[in-house]
């Protein structure tokens, strides 16, 4: 409908302007041309006021006179026409006032009305924009947010990770990880060691509690880089105790040289260590046994991966049995290093709840170790 206006308006101004230009020539299709712009002013002002009717204009007066405006012009132009059909006199005067009420004033309000609706258009397309530009940076701001709390994610998966690898075996975590839970597996050949600190109470008469516990905290950060060095699988402190074992949760046919080569950087360590501080640190006793255990994770609360079996409690014997500063290891540890490293055979020797068990101190490599 507002097509059909504007189509109407500016066709009514170019016939009614062309037969203007002709009125005083005799041109056959002049009262044609003139007819044809009479109806299309009428088309355009019906049309116009239609559409007024449905949109309410922003400016009501000026919408107004247009449509009176056009009305009357209309109206002086009909009626024009007829009296100039019947040849009354103010035909002509009724023609002129018509034709300019309508070219003149219906006319060009009527293309300031389409220049204003124009304008109030393009203010919307821009405010439409705006809040198109300001959806788009919401989002991007959004992807922005959604980017950082992933990042964030993975570093707090990444540390959960390291955490629980400095808790349990890398593949042990990956099978909690990946099951929910982790089935307990035999080792049928690792090599356990046990160390213990001789004089730990004493130390704790003569050393205040927070000097004690940092030359234990020193010490233990010490044996957990050899280890770490060699390959072998911390299990846990039991006080002033230190458990570790070679030989899981992946088999390894060199586990018990891993672990000997370990236990003499670790007395080594205690030795320099004990010339330096003297009474301010500790003797060590090492004990090593080869042999059959069961790995795995038991309960569900502070769980922590833990070796249960005959060779843990034969490494235990082996420990307290031993020398202070000496690697004290047994039978079945020694046939398996005994090409590698030079042991002294102590002799059988009474261990709780073990009987007699043939031990050997361990004295140095026989080849250069890696």
């Amino acid at each position: 409908m507002r097509k059909l206006s504007y189509v109407s308006g500016f066709g009514a101004a170019f016939f009614l302007s062309i037969s203007l230009l002709f009125r005083y020539h005799h041109w056959p299709w002049r009262s044609a041309l003139y007819l044809i712009g009479i109806v299309c002013l009428i088309v355009a002002s019906t049309t116009a006021l239609i559409t007024a009717r449905r949109h309410i204009s922003r400016k009501p007066v000026l919408y107004k006179v247009r449509i009176i405006t056009g009305y009357v012009g209309c109206l002086f132009i009909v009626s024009g026409s007829i009296f100039k059909m019947l040849q009354f006199v103010p035909a002509n005067i009724q023609l002129v006032v018509g034709t300019f009420l309508l070219i003149f004033v219906f006319l060009p309000l009527y293309v300031y009305e389409l220049y204003y609706d124009n304008m109030v258009l393009e203010q919307k397309v821009m405010e439409r924009t705006k809040e198109l530009s300001a959806a788009l940076d919401d989002l991007t701001s959004a992807q922005s947010q959604l980017l950082i709390a992933h990042e964030q994610s993975e570093q707090a998966r990444k540390k959960s990770d390291e955490l629980l690898l400095n808790i349990l075996p890398a593949e042990v975590a990956e099978e909690l990880k990946t099951n929910g839970s982790s089935s307990a597996r035999q080792f049928d050949n690792v090599t356990v060691m046990f160390t213990d600190f001789v004089n730990f109470t004493t130390a704790g008469e003569t050393m205040g509690p927070y000097e004690l516990i940092r030359e234990l905290d020193i010490c233990f950060k010490a044996f957990d880089e050899i280890i770490v060095k060699h390959n072998i699988e911390k299990i846990k402190t039991i006080g002033d105790a230190y458990l570790a074992v070679s030989g899981l949760p992946i088999p390894g046919a060199h586990h018990a040289t891993q672990m000997i080569s370990a236990a003499m950087e670790i007395a080594e360590f205690m030795r320099l260590r004990r010339i330096d501080k003297r009474e301010q640190t500790f003797d060590l006793r090492i004990g090593v046994h080869s042999g059959v255990v069961i790995a795995g994770i038991v309960g569900i609360k502070k769980f922590a991966y833990d070796i249960w079996g005959d060779a843990v409690n034969t490494a235990a014997r082996m420990e307290q049995s031993g020398v202070p500063g000496r690697i004290n290891i047994s039978q079945a540890t020694f046939d398996l290093v005994c090409d590698t490293f030079q042991c002294t055979y102590r002799g059988e020797i009474s261990a709780k709840n073990k009987g007699n068990l043939k031990m050997y101190l361990v004295d140095k490599a026989l080849t250069p170790l890696l």
